[in-house]
């Protein structure tokens, strides 16, 4: 099983490093690499963790997208009993649009 995602850290860390990038790109910060490395002020360390988050979101949605079309077939095929009516068969299909691959 996989390790659970924390929406608000991931959010929390993705500000974090849009700040480092902003102060590295103003000047307001350096690029260091510490030892013993400091993972809350090392832009590295800090834009790595992003990163690493971004890479968890998407294989999540992967495995989501996969469940999503799995229910799809059900809801398309008329196994729901409600059909149009049904909130789930709405939801699903609008989340389907959006995760469409470009």
């Amino acid at each position: 099983m996989s390790n659970p995602i924390n929406l608000k850290a991931i959010e929390e860390r993705c500000e974090k490093a849009t700040k480092m990038i902003s102060d590295l790109c103003h000047q307001r910060t350096r690029w260091v690499m510490s030892i013993p490395a400091r993972r809350d002020t090392d832009p590295d360390l800090v834009i790595g963790d992003s990163i690493q988050d971004n890479e968890a979101l998407v294989a999540w949605v992967g495995r989501a997208r996969t469940l999503l079309r799995h229910y799809s077939r059900w809801c398309s095929r008329g196994y729901c009993v409600r059909g149009n009516e049904c909130s789930l068969c709405r939801e699903n299909l609008k989340l389907q649009e959006e995760l469409r691959d470009e």
